[in-house]
């Protein structure tokens, strides 16, 4: 998969430009930053084979208003499964970065689970600062150009655990002030009423059940 090959020479050039303790990964439990995730640890395994030290990913983890019981325990899951170093904050991303930066001056550059059909983000690359206004930090987005269908089929072949809401038929996570299932989704033989998320044929339809479009 060339998309994979790219993403994972994304994530080793990150790591060779910054170092680990100069990296930060950004996580809130969704199915795109499930995937970085991974990646990035396998890419890190593979880094350390002949290291007996355990090297910690930095994470950056800002939950959203009122959030679903279950992204919170996935993302608690996460943090044993991958003995992830929390940073959680509980206030705006622009925010909840420069109280993280100014604790971690260290940090130089943060992984995001974007992908380039996200609201605003066509006119991303893999490399690029924050905007203007918003604390200075490389951003770096590995699996941009990843479709949903390739997110789900990555999840699914690997047989990697995600949040369980996307088997009850939303698409795409963030509170639960302003997120529904998809109603594309809607089956009234299964026991909640709901296909699961990578049963979406429509990828136009990921964010349907998002109040403020915003996608994860």
């Amino acid at each position: 998969m060339i998309k994979l090959n790219a993403s994972i020479e994304a994530i080793k050039k990150s790591i060779k430009d910054y170092g680990i303790e100069s990296l930060v990964l950004s996580f809130n439990g969704g199915k795109d930053c499930t995937v970085l995730l991974h990646l990035f640890f396998e890419v890190l395994c593979q880094l350390n084979a002949n290291n007996d030290s355990v090297l910690k990913i930095n994470t950056l983890y800002v939950a959203s208003p009122n959030p679903f019981s279950e992204v919170t325990e996935f993302v608690n899951y996460c943090k044993k499964r991958y003995d992830l170093r929390l940073f959680q904050y509980e206030t705006q991303m622009k925010q909840a970065l420069q109280i993280f930066l100014d604790s971690a001056s260290q940090v130089q550059a943060i992984l995001i689970g974007q992908r380039r059909s996200d609201p605003y983000s066509s006119h991303l690359t893999t490399f690029i600062k924050t905007d203007n206004g918003w604390p200075e930090i490389m951003r770096v987005h590995p699996i941009l150009d990843w479709e949903y269908d390739e997110i789900w089929e990555y999840l699914l072949e690997n047989g990697l655990p995600y949040c369980t809401l996307y088997d009850q038929g939303f698409t795409s996570l963030g509170s639960k002030n302003n997120t529904m299932q998809t109603l594309c989704l809607q089956n009234k033989d299964r026991f909640c009423g709901y296909d699961p998320a990578y049963l979406l044929k429509d990828f136009s339809k990921e964010r349907e059940g998002r109040l403020d479009n915003v996608h994860s």
